[in-house]
């Protein structure tokens, strides 16, 4: 029931951050998410819950005095929480193979002055390695 009543809410939130081009907040991170979201998906956004689960276990795990390797950057929000806990933030490298988030990959970073490497690659001995792109958001 709940579902329903706020559904259409969230449908013109995301209608209005896309046509203004609103940024979302994440961890305190202004995001810009892909275009492929859907106005409800990207109104949702405003609840700040994306990658939540991650960004607890950034808190937990991450040391200042780490050097992180993070597989899979996507839009950049962990990468950003990441390097906000690192005492030297050059002592990250972010992976993201997928062509189709690096330009939100990024923008973000550098809207919020993330100060981490990224590789635009997939992480492999192979020669060659086969990449399917998923259909929906940001799956890869």
């Amino acid at each position: 029931m709940l579902r329903k009543l706020t559904s259409p809410i969230f449908f013109v939130i995301g209608f209005l951050m896309k046509t203004f081009n609103i940024r979302s907040k994440q961890a305190g991170f202004k995001v810009r998410f892909p275009e492929i979201m859907t106005y409800t998906e990207l109104g949702q956004s405003i609840l700040g819950k994306y990658e939540q689960d991650e960004r607890i276990l950034i808190q937990k795990l991450v040391r200042p005095e780490d050097s992180v390797l993070e597989m899979g950057a996507c839009i950049g929000v962990t990468a950003l929480c990441i390097n906000e806990r690192l005492a030297d933030s050059t002592q990250q490298v972010s992976v993201e193979p997928n062509p189709n988030m690096h330009p939100y990959l990024f923008e973000n970073k550098e809207t919020n002055k993330g100060d981490f490497h990224v590789e635009t690659c997939i992480v492999s001995t192979a020669k060659e390695v086969p990449f399917f792109l998923g259909g929906h958001a940001f799956l890869s």
